[in-house]
C-alpha cells in the first residue's frame, strides 16, 4: 500500500484470529484505504467491485473471477483439487502466478504498467475463456441422460442399487426430480 494508490479490502472469512490480527495491525496503519471483513454472503458484490483479486488457487474462487472478468494474482495452491489450477492460470492468461507474497507489489506494477495494459490483457484472455452458459450446458446435459446423476444421488443417499428396495425409490430418482432439483442449484449460479 506504501506503493501503489489503492484502496485494499481482505476478506478473511471465518478465520477469526486473521480477522482480529489484520484489523488490529493494518486498519490503524493504512486507515480508509484498507478494509478488513469477515466472512461474507454477498462475495460476488465484493468482487464487482474489485480491479485486481489475489487469492490462492481455490477452483470456486478463481472460477468466480474469470466469469467476473476480474484479474487474478494466485498465491499457491493446495494439495490435491487445486494442485493443477496455478498451471490453468498460466495457460490461458487468466491471472499471473505468484508464489512470493514479497513479489506481489513488482507484480502489481508490471499489471499497471501502460495504463493497466497486463490487466487489460488477462480480462481479454478471461472473456475468451469462460463460458456464461456453462450452467444451461450442463442442465441440458443432464436433462438428455441424468442416468449418471441418478447413480451419484443413489449413492450419496446410500440407496440400494437394482433390490426391491432400490425400485421404491425410482420415483425419487426420475429424471423429473434430477431435473428440477439440478436447474434450482444452477439458479443459485445466476444470482
Amino acid at each position: 500500500l506504501e506503493h501503489v494508490d489503492c484502496r485494499v479490502t481482505v476478506i478473511c472469512g471465518r478465520n477469526g484470529k486473521m480477522l482480529h490480527r489484520f484489523t488490529r495491525n493494518l486498519v490503524p496503519r493504512y486507515g480508509d484505504r484498507i478494509r478488513v471483513l469477515g466472512f461474507q454472503n454477498n462475495i460476488w458484490e465484493h468482487m464487482m467491485d474489485t480491479d485486481l483479486l489475489i487469492a490462492r488457487a481455490s477452483p470456486n474462487t478463481m472460477m468466480e473471477a474469470v466469469v467476473m472478468n476480474v484479474p487474478l494474482i494466485i498465491t499457491g495452491a493446495l494439495p490435491g483439487q487445486e494442485a493443477e489450477n496455478p498451471a490453468l492460470v498460466r495457460a490461458h492468461n487468466l491471472g499471473v502466478v505468484c508464489k512470493d507474497p514479497d513479489a506481489i507489489p513488482s507484480v502489481i506494477e508490471q499489471l499497471l504498467r501502460d495504463h493497466g495494459r497486463g490487466l487489460e490483457k488477462i480480462r481479454e484472455s478471461q472473456r475468451a475463456y469462460r463460458d456464461l452458459d456453462a450452467a444451461e450446458k450442463i442442465v441440458s446435459l443432464v436433462l438428455e441422460d441424468p442416468s449418471p446423476l441418478a447413480q451419484v444421488v443413489e449413492d450419496q443417499a446410500g440407496l440400494p442399487g437394482g433390490d426391491a428396495a432400490g425400485d421404491a425409490h425410482d420415483d425419487v430418482l426420475s429424471s423429473e426430480h434430477i431435473s428440477s432439483s439440478f436447474r434450482v442449484g444452477c439458479c443459485f449460479y445466476y444470482t
